[in-house]
């Protein structure tokens, strides 16, 4: 099965680093509120990577004739509701600020002892359940490589995480010429609005109305975290789709 994925924050190079270390929360309008007020920053300060949303833009609508099975997500673990439906190795193309294989061991424990899956380490689940083949990681100039745990008290060489069991390449968009086929069995598109600026979520709508305007239908959404109910917590905030006056319901899972 060959998959494109893209998520959105592949255009927040310039301010990614510093969201993956201050103020996260599961609740949107906590992160984002405790940004502005905690901060001297404004929205302003958050520039878009141009060229990135370019680049992805590119790929995604070169990609889309040939596919119309394209599914949109508020979360990017999410994905795992559609690899999960197929018995066929995966061969993952993956735009992204991040490589989500996983970061710390503490995620691998949680993931191998307790299925507790997030957007960071989605595919080590993959790995784990031997779904994956290759992975081709389109990262940014600001993107952390998979190699140490940052987070591990303890030295290398017990700080290295584990060597992959699939063949994985990572590399820069300017290595890239063009994709020897843009032909895919799934293109998943992660909104990501924890680690995009609200004054850039309007690029996810362009892809969107993209979508729309090409199949004459709205896409599929998934707003739920893979594995995750939130449902009797209510910790958890989602996109608001009331501005898709079109959308039906229905296709919202």
């Amino acid at each position: 099965m060959r998959v494109l994925s893209i998520d959105l924050d592949y255009i927040s190079t310039d301010y990614a680093r510093f969201l993956d270390n201050n103020q996260f929360s599961v609740y949107l309008k906590e992160r984002w509120d405790g940004l502005f007020q905690n901060s001297p920053l404004i929205p302003a300060d958050f520039i878009v990577d141009s060229a990135n949303f370019i680049f992805l833009f590119d790929v995604f609508t070169k990609s889309l004739p040939h596919c119309k099975n394209v599914v949109f997500g508020q979360e990017h673990d999410s994905i795992l509701y559609e690899l999960e439906k197929t018995t066929d190795k995966i061969e993952l193309i993956n735009i992204d600020q991040h490589h989500d294989i996983v970061y710390t061991w503490d995620q691998i424990k949680r993931c191998q002892n307790h299925n507790v899956i997030g957007e960071g380490s989605w595919v080590w689940y993959l790995q784990m359940n031997q779904m994956i083949d290759s992975y081709l990681w389109i990262k940014t100039q600001t993107s952390e490589d998979y190699n140490i745990d940052n987070q591990s008290p303890e030295d290398p060489p017990s700080r290295y995480l584990p060597d992959l069991e699939f063949n994985f390449q990572s590399v820069l968009r300017n290595q890239i010429d063009k994709f020897e086929s843009y032909e895919f069995d799934l293109i998943y598109i992660s909104m990501s609005p924890q680690y995009v600026a609200p004054q850039h979520w309007f690029y996810g709508d362009i892809l969107i109305t993209s979508y729309k305007n090409y199949y004459q239908t709205m896409p599929k959404f998934i707003l739920e975290k893979y594995m995750w109910d939130f449902s009797k917590h209510n910790q958890v905030e989602s996109l608001d789709l009331s501005r898709y006056t079109t959308l039906n319901k229905n296709e919202v899972v």
